[in-house]
């Protein structure tokens, strides 16, 4: 609490910084006989500090982006920026926080739920435009939230997931070339009997590997971000485990990690996700197959998981969800009996 005592006085100096609405920092000041009033007029300077209502859409994305930086993942944070770009092209970065009342937001609502854009996009922006507002609330002096006034867009029914399973998934293997296509033979391969996130399959190294006892370590993952390349953590701290594969799958693994230039290169080194996406639509128009994303692969995992009556707990363990809620949430549909055993 910025609070100091006045030297060779008996008296305590206040000082509340705050961002301008032209983006600059400017501070307040109080002077107190005491520290228990030096709280309570630095409270007062807090609640109030924002006496200037000219705050700009702009100014206020700036500073919270500026905020959320060193908290989030690089990836997050990218993702956050793109959403905030499309509420500043909407409402402008000019505008004044204050004018944005809850029939412009609810106007806008009206549009992006006659538009062509996915209801979970359509939630994602809702949701970043209120936690803007809040952040305005809670630093800005804004007395509501225009976004929470004009209500909330919410995701609904999730439509079907578009998977594979297991006759479609040998179908699609049985349209590969595995003299040409090897790298892809094996990574699909990975990729179904895992269940693992792309980013975290393109981050494995031979030394992530126990050969012997059939086991995969996922301890981080590979991104990409504006044309560099790094690895990071795994997405969540449930999200570093250990993955008991096929004896098949180590064998196919141990005799491709063989053919890497150097022991120590990442196994898919020659593998991108735009280039994993087009390869599989070309196989799939091959094998006759309905499209589906490259996440959806992962899907596929989990529902050939259940349908091997593989516990919720198990199988939420293998994905690395943060908790076996999340997993009901996404494939307890697929579970026979669930109500019956919910209840039990």
């Amino acid at each position: 609490m910025p609070i100091y005592k006045v030297s060779g006085q008996k008296k305590f100096k206040v000082r509340v910084n705050y961002v301008a609405s032209k983006g600059n920092y400017k501070a307040k000041y109080a002077t107190a006989d005491s520290y228990l009033e030096a709280t309570q007029k630095y409270e007062e300077l807090y609640k109030n500090r924002f006496f200037e209502k000219k705050l700009t859409l702009g100014v206020l994305c700036d500073d919270y982006k500026r905020s959320i930086m060193p908290r989030v993942k690089v990836s997050t944070y990218e993702t956050i920026e793109i959403l905030i770009n499309k509420i500043l092209r909407e409402f402008g970065e000019n505008i004044y926080i204050h004018d944005i009342t809850p029939t412009l937001v609810r106007n806008w609502n009206t549009r992006l739920l006659n538009s062509q854009y996915s209801r979970s996009y359509i939630h994602d922006l809702s949701a970043r435009f209120a936690t803007l507002m809040n952040y305005a609330e809670q630093y800005y002096g804004l007395t509501q939230n225009p976004v929470r006034l004009a209500g909330m867009i919410y995701k609904g029914v999730s439509p079907e997931k578009k998977i594979f399973t297991i006759d479609e998934f040998i179908q699609f293997m049985n349209h590969i070339d595995k003299e040409k296509e090897l790298t892809y033979w094996v990574i699909f391969q990975v990729m179904f009997f895992t269940g693992c996130r792309i980013g975290e399959i393109l981050a494995l190294f031979p030394s992530d590997i126990d050969f012997d006892n059939h086991l995969i370590s996922i301890n981080k993952t590979y991104c990409v971000s504006h044309g560099h390349r790094y690895l990071n953590t795994p997405k969540t701290a449930k999200s570093s485990r250990k993955i008991r594969i096929p004896t098949f799958l180590s064998d196919i693994l141990s005799e491709y990690v063989k053919r890497l230039p150097v022991s120590d290169l990442r196994i898919f080194f020659n593998i991108s996700s735009h280039g994993l996406k087009s390869k599989q639509d070309v196989i799939c128009k091959r094998a006759g197959l309905k499209k589906i994303r490259i996440h959806d692969f992962r899907h596929s995992a989990a529902s050939y998981l259940i349908s091997q009556n593989i516990p919720l707990l198990e199988v939420s363990k293998r994905l690395g969800h943060t908790s076996p809620v999340i997993t009901y949430k996404v494939y307890g549909h697929l579970y026979p009996d669930k109500d019956k055993k919910i209840a039990a």
